[in-house]
């Protein structure tokens, strides 16, 4: 893995992928932080957007998720919450914050283990 991550691109896409997957844990676990806060069950939140409780609990469930950001934020405004974007501070260290793509090998620096 070491040689692949040499390759820009191949770090670049790895990154990005990182990044995505990161990011969308994040949000699934917050959002079902706040249902069970809200004293929700998955299948009164189905209920509340309109949804199969099905489609919940798989959102919520142990496995792998890739939900759309229509869904995310659908779910999240149902909890009375909205998804909103922040710049990452990955990408403002070392670029003077104005060209986040030049900082791949900072963001690679802040994923790795």
């Amino acid at each position: 893995m070491a040689k692949d991550l040499a390759d820009p691109e191949f770090l670049r896409d790895y990154v990005v992928e990182s990044m995505r997957i990161a990011t969308i844990d994040r949000l699934v676990n917050a959002l079902d932080q706040a249902r069970e806060a809200a004293g929700l069950s998955k299948a009164e939140l189905a209920w509340a957007i309109g949804a199969e409780p099905a489609a919940i609990r798989r959102l919520f469930g142990s496995g792998h998720s890739n939900p759309t950001l229509g869904t995310l934020a659908e779910v999240a405004s149902a909890l009375g919450m909205q998804v909103t974007l922040t710049l990452q501070r990955c990408f403002l260290r070392g670029s003077g914050g104005t060209s986040p793509s030049r900082s791949w090998r900072g963001a690679w620096r802040t994923l790795a283990p």
